[in-house]
C-alpha cells in the first residue's frame, strides 16, 4: 500500500514531543477544512508498515493537541532511522482489498535523533 498526502498545507502544524523507544509523542493542529467528521486515525509508518495507531475524536482546530504513539508488539522506535506519521479519517484496512494507494490529510516524516544530539 501507498500512503499519500491529500495536501501539503504549511498552515498544519506537527511537532514531535516526548519520546523513547517505547513512545513518541506528537503535537498537532490541523487546518479547519482538515478536521472532517470529527474524528481521526493517527498512524506510524516505517517503510509502507503500519507500526503504531491511534484513533482519537478531533478537537477544534484551532486548539493545539497531542498524541502519543505506542508500537505495536515485536516493534521498537529506533533513534535516526526515518518514519512517516500520518493523519486521516479512518482505517487503510477498509481499502486495502481495491487499492493499493491510501490518501492521509497529512504526513509528517520524522527522525528521532540519538540521545544526546541536537
Amino acid at each position: 500500500m501507498n500512503y499519500i498526502a491529500k495536501s501539503r498545507d504549511p498552515a498544519t502544524s506537527i511537532s514531535l514531543g516526548i519520546w523513547s523507544l517505547d513512545v513518541v509523542e506528537f503535537k498537532i493542529r490541523l487546518m479547519h477544512d482538515q478536521t472532517g467528521r470529527g474524528y481521526h486515525y493517527h498512524f506510524i509508518l516505517d517503510g509502507n508498515e503500519i507500526i503504531a495507531e491511534n484513533f482519537l475524536t478531533a478537537r477544534d482546530p484551532l486548539e493545539l493537541y497531542s498524541v502519543k504513539m505506542k508500537p505495536k508488539k515485536g516493534f521498537r522506535f529506533q533513534p535516526d532511522k526515518i518514519y512517516r506519521f500520518c493523519i486521516s479519517e479512518g482505517s487503510p484496512e477498509g481499502v486495502t482489498s481495491y487499492h493499493d494507494y491510501y490518501y492521509c490529510l497529512v504526513i509528517y516524516e520524522f527522525v528521532l535523533p540519538q540521545k544526546g544530539k541536537s
